[in-house]
C-alpha cells in the first residue's frame, strides 16, 4: 500500500521542525508576525514524525509476517536506515566548527579553534565511552542531573539525535511484537496500554525509554491499520465521503492555526492525534494527486511535485542536520544579505536545505534499498496509478 502523500507530509515536518530552531530576524517577526506565530511552534513536527512512522513502520511490520521473514531481518533493515546516515552526520556535526572557524579566518586573518566551553561542542572533550554511548544512541538513559528534557542528553553535540534514540526502541518494540507471531495485535495493545500508564510515572519522559511517547507512534499504527484493513481507500470516489473529508481536513488545519496563533499550547500526544485524523480524511485525497501533481502535464506542476518530492526524501537528513549546517550556510549569505532582514531567513532555509540535500545523495540514499535518484511513484490504487520520475523515499524511512 502507497500513501503517496506521507513525502510531503514528512518533509513539511522537518521543515517545521528546521524553522524552530531558526532564530527569524526582527524584520521577519515584524513584517510577518502571522507566519512567524506558526513558525516557531516547530516543536511539533517531531509529532508528525513519530504518527508518520509508526504508520510506515506497522506496513513493514506487516509486510514483514506476510512474507515469513524474520524480526532479525525487521531489524536489520530498520538499522541499516537509521544508523549509518547518523554517524556520517556525525562527522559532518563535528567538522562543521572547524570549518566555520576556516571560513571566518579567510576574513580575519586568525584562526580560532572551537572550544568545549562552547555548550554544543562539548563532544570535544568526550571521552571513549562517550562517543560509545552516542553512536549506539543509548547515550539517551545516560543520568544527566540538569536535564529537563531529553534533547539536553545530546546538546554537547547535537540535540535533534533524541528522537532517534526512541525511534529505534520503536523498531525494537514492534520486532518484539512481530516475534509473537498470531498474538502480534495483543502484543501491540499491551505495549500500547504499558504507555498510557507509564503518563502518570514520575520522571518517565527523562529517562531514555521509549514508552511515554509511545502513544504518538500508536496514532499511526491505528491509522494504518484503519486505511489498510477496513478498505478505506475504496470510500475515496465517493463525492459525498470526499466532501466530508475536505470539510474536516480544512477544519482541523484552521483549528490548529488559530490554536497557534493564540498561544494556546498544544500536548504532543493532541496533536499526533488530531494529526492521526487528517491523515485518515487526507487518503481519500492521495489517489487524486498522484493523478494531479505526479501525473500533470503541466511542467510548472510536475516541477512541484519534484520539490515536495525531494524534500520528503531528504526529511531525514534534513532533520539531522539543519541545526548545523544552518550556521555554515550563515557564513557566505552574510556577505550578500543583512542579517536582520526576510532575504536573510530565506536564504539561510535554502542555502541549508540544499546542503542536507547533497548528504541526503552521498550518505543517505546509498543505503536506501533499491533506491535511485529518480524514482517511479505510483498512486495508491495500481488500477489507476499515474507514474512520473520525482526523489521519493523508500517507505521504511527512519524518522
Amino acid at each position: 500500500m502507497r500513501f503517496a502523500l506521507l513525502d510531503p507530509l514528512r518533509g513539511l515536518a522537518a521543515l517545521w521542525v528546521f524553522c524552530f530552531h531558526l532564530g527569524f530576524s526582527e524584520e521577519f517577526q515584524h513584517k510577518l508576525p502571522w507566519i512567524y506565530q506558526i513558525l516557531r511552534h516547530g516543536e511539533l513536527g517531531v509529532p508528525m514524525f513519530f504518527v508518520i512512522s509508526g504508520f510506515c513502520i506497522t506496513a513493514a511490520a506487516c509486510k514483514t509476517l506476510e512474507t515469513g521473514r524474520t524480526p532479525g531481518d525487521f531489524m536489520k533493515r530498520r538499522a541499516w536506515r537509521i544508523y549509518p546516515p547518523f554517524w556520517c552526520s556525525i562527522a559532518v556535526t563535528v567538522a562543521v566548527p572547524f570549518v566555520i572557524e576556516f571560513l571566518s579566518s579567510l576574513k580575519t586573518g586568525t584562526y580560532t579553534a572551537p572550544s568545549a566551553s562552547h555548550l554544543n561542542y562539548g563532544f570535544l572533550t568526550y571521552s571513549v565511552w562517550d562517543w560509545l554511548r552516542l553512536t549506539t544512541l543509548v547515550q539517551v538513559f545516560q543520568y544527566v542531573p540538569e536535564a529537563t528534557s531529553l534533547q539536553y542528553k545530546f546538546t554537547t553535540i547535537n540535540a535533534v539525535y533524541w528522537t532517534l534514540a526512541i525511534e529505534v526502541q520503536f523498531y525494537l518494540a514492534m520486532a518484539a511484537a512481530v516475534a509473537t507471531g498470531r498474538f502480534y495485535a495483543a502484543t501491540l495493545w499491551l505495549i500500547t496500554a504499558a504507555a498510557i500508564a507509564s503518563q502518570w510515572v514520575p520522571g518517565a519522559g527523562l529517562s531514555g525509554l521509549f514508552l511515554p511517547y509511545w502513544p504518538m507512534f500508536a496514532v499511526g499504527i491505528a491509522v494504518y491499520w484503519i486505511i489498510a484493513r477496513l478498505q478505506f481507500p475504496k470510500l475515496g470516489p465517493n463525492p459525498v465521503v470526499r466532501s466530508i473529508a475536505a470539510i474536516l481536513a480544512t477544519a482541523l488545519v484552521i483549528a490548529l492555526l488559530t490554536l497557534l496563533t493564540f498561544e494556546v499550547s498544544l500536548l504532543p500526544i493532541a496533536f499526533a492525534a488530531g494529526f492521526g485524523v487528517f491523515l485518515l480524511a487526507l487518503n481519500v485525497f492521495d489517489e487524486p494527486y498522484a493523478e494531479l501533481f505526479v501525473g500533470s502535464r503541466f511542467r510548472a506542476i510536475r516541477i512541484a511535485a519534484w520539490l515536495t518530492g525531494a524534500v520528503g526524501a531528504m526529511s531525514y537528513s534534513l532533520y539531522l542536520l539543519h541545526g548545523r549546517l544552518r550556521f555554515l550556510a550563515m557564513q557566505p549569505l552574510r556577505q550578500f544579505f543583512p542579517e536582520n532582514s526576510i532575504a536573510f531567513d530565506v536564504s539561510v532555509i535554502g542555502l541549508t536545505s540544499l546542503m542536507c540535500y547533497a548528504f541526503y545523495l552521498c550518505c543517505e540514499r546509498p543505503f536506501i534499498p533499491g533506491a535511485k535518484s529518480r524514482a517511479t511513484v505510483r498512486g495508491p490504487l495500481p488500477a489507476t496509478a499515474v507514474s512520473a520520475t520525482i526523489p521519493v523515499r523508500n517507505p521504511d524511512f527512519p524518522i
